[in-house]
């Protein structure tokens, strides 16, 4: 007997009845964004295995992906066998194709790997990250939590900071996609409520509805799918739960100093990695993603300092730019030179906003 498949937008889910049938034969639960849909759940009923249910709920969900020009990302087990099984649909497949030395970390050599986790340590002690995460703790605004998340924990100095708030029957966990960083938080890690563990952003190991509060720091410019990212907090937090999420306006990064300062960094800046503006919308995406008591918030940062700029903004960094990171040798150096001048005369001056945006999860 032939299988229909329907999309049930509004359930979020691909429903399979048998032709002619009203009872469900199987269903296939997705969360879908503008890029990516991921199927995260498949369910067939004992009396229907067996008879091709889900596979024609597969076929249909993953033809209508490729009709929409979607990215595919397999979190439930029977869609990962699935188009193991059937490499005409393997070119769906979600690859994270982003690629920035901290995106692919672990891909670095062990010297690079050892500067960058080093950087991330060395940044965390800054007065502005102390002053950012500080704001973002009071706009959190979490209330006796018991669970909490950090999502991309790089170094793992938050995670240990938030043991406090949990006590000592709560729970901590950091989750990073670099092994060699959850490695080096693993050997910090000073109390027992804290855990560490290797994941994607887009597939978080954990069960829905699980945290009290999700947190996501300086992570999501580095994400091929931000929404898609921000979709798996809002699955893992519970209702009533708090997300916070704070990343950085690259494209708000302004310079002066010496009066040739400004167009020389703008002469450098189509060698370097593309700006990303993902701090500002992240509002937008909390919206979109139906959370209530949304509030963002800039925090601008006016620094002099240059150890401090270069800690924060790699950009003024002599070991980053002409380095084996982005190598970029001569390229550099007016910029460089026309910075050690400022720095010499004492007119550095280096603009940065970071957003700070939280919002609760609504009750079902």
């Amino acid at each position: 007997m032939a299988v229909e498949v329907v999309n049930v937008p509004e359930a979020k889910r691909y429903e399979a009845r048998q032709e002619g049938e009203t009872e469900l034969a199987g269903i296939a639960e997705y969360i879908r964004t503008a890029e990516l849909v991921t199927f995260v759940h498949t369910e067939v009923p004992p009396k229907y295995e067996g008879k091709g249910v889900g596979a024609a709920l597969a076929r249909a969900s993953l033809d209508e992906a490729r009709a929409a020009n979607l990215r595919v990302l397999a979190i439930c087990p029977f869609y990962t066998g699935w188009i193991a099984r059937h490499p005409e649909y393997q070119d769906l497949l979600y690859v994270n194709n982003v690629r920035t030395p901290f995106t692919a970390l672990d891909e670095q050599s062990a010297d690079n790997r050892r500067f960058l986790l080093r950087h991330i340590e060395v940044a965390a002690r800054l007065p502005t990250i102390r002053r950012v995460r500080r704001r973002a703790l009071e706009a959190w605004d979490l209330q006796d939590p018991g669970r909490l998340l950090d999502v991309g924990s790089g170094a793992g100095e938050v995670v240990r900071d938030l043991a406090a708030l949990v006590g000592p029957a709560g729970e901590v966990i950091g989750v990073d996609n670099s092994q060699a960083a959850v490695d080096f938080a693993r050997e910090r890690a000073d109390a027992a409520v804290v855990r560490y563990d290797q994941g994607d952003a887009l597939a978080l190991p954990y069960p829905d509805d699980h945290f009290d509060g999700v947190r996501c720091e300086r992570v999501l410019q580095h994400v091929i799918d931000p929404d898609a990212a921000i979709a798996e907090m809002v699955r893992v937090l519970r209702p009533g739960g708090r997300v916070c999420l704070i990343d950085t306006d690259w494209e708000s990064m302004l310079f002066d100093g010496t009066p040739q300062l400004s167009e020389t960094y703008r002469k450098l800046a189509p060698a370097l990695p593309a700006a990303t503006s993902t701090g500002r919308t992240l509002r937008r995406r909390l919206v979109t993603a139906g959370l209530a008591d949304v509030s963002a918030e800039p925090v601008t940062v006016a620094i002099t300092d240059y150890a401090e700029a270069a800690a924060l903004m790699s950009v003024v960094d002599r070991a980053v730019l002409q380095g084996p990171l982005l190598n970029l040798g001569e390229t550099a150096e007016p910029w460089l030179a026309e910075v050690d001048r400022a720095v010499a005369d004492g007119t550095l001056l280096a603009v940065l906003t970071i957003w700070v945006v939280t919002g609760t999860k609504p009750a079902p």
